[in-house]
């Protein structure tokens, strides 16, 4: 896997390194270790390399605006936690761009893996990132079932694909495998079993959230219908969404079904829903060139385009303006 680096003005080439050229490569290296110290930017990166797949996690920070760019000459399915930091990606065969958020995680599949990540300045991004062959990553996960089974379908096509459409939260179980994964000190044969123990770990906690492959909610198709229903409401009018009342009355629940079925379908309130869709929805507005950032905080119901900032920034990590230069 090549890395290398580049300012985001002009695109300046500023590092560049070879992490990985194959796993199998690296047999006399199984845990290389890079540090950075090129007077703007510091940080370092460490792996952990098996046969089959690999282990990579990194730290960085720069005073600068950066562009990061991978290429790959295998497909990969690359399980990705962001554990500090933000930023936004855009990857071949893939239609939109990802922003992806400290304390969230994804799972990526692609058939060429080459892409090119953005960071804003003065922002300690860490990341821990899972990269598996597809097959292997096929075999792991096929022992939960079908938790994964439209995502193995993409990958056995060949499609590029994501796990889900937004990212997930790292739940604190998952933090305390990744701590262990990072901090472990096995040697070979040990440190390959354990490893892979953990892999296993992480996919079966992942499984455990989608909880997929049982019915999601407790409600009849009537009352799911409605749920629905009241959801393409919500959607309809995110500029002047309806009171929880209001919503309630037009989707023919009473407020009690309509909160908890929002919950227990869609894994939020329903204002929380509302608030993550407002500020999905601006976040691909602001790539739209004739459109300022006043233009998209009124667009997804924001009178006051401090508190769309504000918002904004909570959730990504970044302001409109890095998504709207960049």
């Amino acid at each position: 896997m090549k890395f290398s680096l580049r300012t985001s003005d002009i695109e300046e080439l500023i590092y560049e390194q070879d992490l990985l050229t194959s796993p199998l490569s690296c047999e006399e290296n199984p845990n290389p270790k890079f540090e950075l110290d090129i007077g703007f930017m510091k940080g370092a990166m460490e792996a952990q390399v098996f046969e089959d797949y690999y282990f990579h996690q990194a730290e960085l920070i720069s005073n600068s605006d950066l562009k990061f760019y991978t290429s790959g000459d295998k497909p990969c399915v690359e399980i990705h936690f962001h554990l500090q930091g933000c930023g936004r990606g855009k990857w071949k065969g893939f239609k939109d761009e990802t922003i992806i958020a400290q304390g969230e995680y994804n799972i990526f599949y692609s058939p060429e893996p080459q892409g090119v990540f953005e960071t804003e300045a003065n922002v300690m991004q860490k990341v821990f990132e899972i990269n598996l062959m597809p097959e292997n990553f096929i075999k792991m996960a096929k022992t939960c079932g079908n938790l994964f089974h439209r995502f193995i379908k993409d990958i056995e096509a060949e499609r590029p694909s994501m796990l889900v459409a937004g990212n997930l939260p790292i739940s604190p179980s998952m933090q305390m495998v990744l701590f262990q994964m990072m901090n472990s000190s096995f040697e070979d044969p040990l440190r390959i079993i354990y490893f892979q123990a953990k892999v296993y770990e992480l996919l079966t906690l992942i499984a455990g959230e989608l909880q997929l492959d049982k019915p999601l909610f407790s409600f009849g198709k009537e009352d799911e219908d409605k749920l629905y229903f009241a959801k393409e409401q919500l959607i309809k009018n995110v500029a002047n969404p309806p009171s929880l009342s209001e919503l309630a009355k037009i989707s023919g629940l009473n407020e009690f079904k309509l909160k908890k079925g929002f919950k227990e379908i869609f894994g939020n309130s329903v204002f929380g829903y509302l608030l993550d869709f407002k500020l999905e929805k601006a976040k691909q507005l602001l790539v739209n060139p004739s459109l300022s950032i006043g233009d998209v905080a009124f667009l997804t119901g924001y009178k006051n385009q401090g508190h769309f900032t504000t918002a904004f920034k909570k959730k990504y990590g970044v302001t409109p303006n890095f998504i709207k230069q960049n």
